[in-house]
């Protein structure tokens, strides 16, 4: 009988010709659940067999393990998935807060403690979290950087080297190594959550959600993998079954955002606290995780509904057991993910800052844009002439010899705009504006002539920007960054860094207070600080130093984080995509992450300032759902009755 039963679970055709009946029995027991069925009963036999010939300690047979008590709670059917966002939210608390749990709002740190409902929302002067003085620290280290190397160059070589060298090179490394300590730390929480064994239950709490949706947990794999970087992540996908499967996972796996694409948020992120006085960037952070995801789902189930239609195999998963990771493994994991992203990136880098430098100085008839003069120079009219360009080489120490020397006079300084605002000088300001000479160069010329097809996000031609960057085609610094990401995601960061330093949009006049030498931000070349420098010297401010129409403004940095983020991602994940996909899949694939990156970016900045459209877009969301199930319920059903 065994012999029997074993032939016609094969489907062999004698055994159906000679035993209709035990045939066709042995099938009915497979037609509903035939993977988890087949799985139930091979482990019952191999059970049966080890109890026989295995000596283990005697246990009660209904008592549960430790990791199937934790599996309880972790994995329970309607906290299991509030669990894991929570898990998330203390990840990126631990990561990016500057107010660690938010304990001086209560009172714990700091002596104003909790003054109002809202306090616990955010509050300054918190305690800070590691990675954030980790990341400070390194700031700190590549500040003292510049600013030696930045003196030595102000005294032994020509304005262009100098300019080059700080300005181009170190504006641009040190703008990407300065989030470094935070990318690491973030993985190495990751790491803890994927060597104890809690990563793998994701996969089961997504596929028990989505399995329903016609998703499997399989997908999820990969896209889990894609917060530590896309390659590895779109290689993992050949574990799938299906041609479709994969490639609707490679074409959303970018959504979860690598290491490269951190910076990006964490910048702006920064941006809009220095700028907006916004607080909280560690819930910036999580927000752009959150919805990045969703437009992931959203965009799996439009897919796995039209294009990638087919019927999903059984997700079987044998959950390991839950242990506590060891730290040498963790170290291990954070040192090949630190090795990566220098040997990656490091190279790339230099050349595209040195590229974004050059083609910012030189304009198409090779004329080279440096301003006239050293980096600060004394005129006939007492006046010291300062901007943005290579702030970490003018140290207060020059000043006070120049002054000691008597070629400076010390109330009459010239001194960018919104470093006076945060001193409480704005009021001894004249109103003078120079236009930035970078307009006439390679890059802006390029930069202008590609706002146009950005205006819909916000970051293109806008009226929110100040008159003369409108007379110049509008800023083209948040393009050109966009641009360059797309070599790989790094650069973007590296390009404010260098931009920041040769864009200066406000320089005017100023009576300084008796005894205050220097007013100017010796850090604007900072990723975050060089994106507040564009933000602040872009986009048109209140005679506070407040930025005019801070909703559209956010919107509009809002969109650029979700379009680089969406977007193609670096060309080492676009040729890792080419050997996984057919040529034809992988065109399409193209094809999506830039329209499917522009409609986001187009649909963050619509939503942000004007609020009330997310509702008709939802309804029209849903429409697209039901239409796309009543047509794929028609089709089956013609297909069916052909068959028949």
């Amino acid at each position: 009988p065994l012999f029997h039963a074993v032939k016609a679970l094969e489907r062999d055709t004698l055994e159906k010709e000679s035993n209709p009946k035990v045939y066709q029995r042995a099938l009915s027991l497979l037609e509903k659940k035939e993977g988890p069925l087949v799985c139930d009963l091979r482990y019952h036999f191999i059970t049966k067999e080890c109890s026989s010939c295995v000596i283990t300690e005697e246990k009660d047979r209904f008592s549960l393990s430790s990791s199937d008590k934790i599996d309880k709670v972790l994995t329970h059917r309607f906290f299991g998935l509030p669990i894991f966002l929570l898990i998330l939210f203390f990840v990126f608390e631990l990561t990016f807060s500057e107010d660690l749990f938010f304990l001086n709002a209560f009172g714990v740190f700091g002596e104003e403690g909790f003054h109002s409902p809202l306090g616990i929302i955010g509050a300054g002067n918190g305690i800070e979290s590691p990675g954030f003085i980790l990341a400070n620290l390194v700031t700190w280290i590549t500040d003292s950087i510049s600013a030696f190397v930045g003196n030595v160059l102000l005294q032994n070589a020509s304005l262009w080297v100098s300019s080059m060298i700080v300005d181009g090179l170190l504006a641009g490394v040190f703008a990407v190594i300065g989030f470094l300590p935070q990318v690491l730390l973030l993985f190495f929480f990751f790491s803890i959550l994927e060597d104890s064994g809690y990563m793998a239950r994701v996969s089961y709490l997504l596929d028990r959600i989505f399995h329903r949706f016609g998703l499997s947990g399989k997908m999820f794999l990969p896209m889990i993998m894609g917060f530590g970087c896309s390659v590895p992540a779109m290689m993992n996908t050949r574990t799938l079954s299906s041609e479709k499967e994969r490639t609707s996972t490679i074409r959303v796996i970018p959504f979860f955002s690598c290491s490269a694409k951190l910076p990006i948020i964490i910048a702006v992120a920064g941006a809009l606290m220095t700028s907006f006085h916004i607080p909280g960037s560690n819930f910036i952070l999580y927000g752009v995780y959150l919805t990045s995801m969703i437009f992931a789902v959203v965009s799996i189930l439009l897919m796995h509904g039209t294009t990638q239609r087919e019927k999903l195999p059984p997700f079987i998963m044998e959950l390991p057991s839950y242990h506590l990771p060891q730290f040498s493994a963790l170290m291990i994991h954070v040192y090949d993910k630190a090795k990566h992203f220098f040997k990656r990136t490091f190279f790339i880098i230099l050349i595209s800052t040195f590229c974004v430098w050059l083609f910012s100085r030189i304009s198409f008839s090779w004329e080279y844009l440096g301003r006239e003069g050293i980096v600060f120079a004394y005129t006939e009219d007492g006046l010291l002439y300062a901007s943005l360009s290579s702030l970490d080489g003018i140290s207060e120490s020059v000043i006070e010899e120049l002054i000691s020397l008597g070629k400076l006079d010390a109330d009459r300084l010239l001194v960018d705009y919104h470093a006076a605002v945060e001193y409480g000088l704005s009021e001894n300001f004249a109103t003078q504006e120079v236009i930035p000479e970078i307009s006439r160069s390679i890059l802006g010329s390029l930069g202008y002539f590609l706002t146009p097809l950005f205006t819909p996000m916000g970051f293109g031609l806008s009226s929110l920007y100040t008159p003369h960057v409108i007379e110049n085609g509008g800023s083209f610094s948040f393009v050109i960054a966009s641009l360059t990401g797309l070599v790989a995601k790094e650069n973007a960061i590296s390009t404010f860094g260098t931009l920041a330093s040769s864009f200066h949009s406000i320089i005017q006049e100023v009576n300084l207070p008796e005894g205050v030498y220097m007013v100017i931000d010796a850090n604007a070349d900072e990723g975050v600080k060089a994106i507040s420098a564009i933000v602040q010297n872009s986009f048109m401010m209140n005679a506070d130093g407040s930025l005019a129409y801070p909703l559209e403004t956010t919107a509009s940095l809002l969109a650029f984080v979700m379009f680089n983020v969406t977007t193609i991602p670096c060309f080492a994940a676009v040729g890792s995509s080419r050997s996984e996909l057919s040529q034809k899949s992988f065109r399409g694939t193209i094809v999506f992450w830039l329209f499917a990156s522009y409609l986001i970016g187009c649909v963050t900045y619509l939503v942000i300032t004007n609020w009330w459209t997310i509702f008709p877009l939802l309804a029209l969301l849903v429409l697209t759902f039901v239409i796309i199930r009543i047509y794929n319920h028609r089709k089956d059903q013609k297909a069916c009755s052909t068959r028949s």
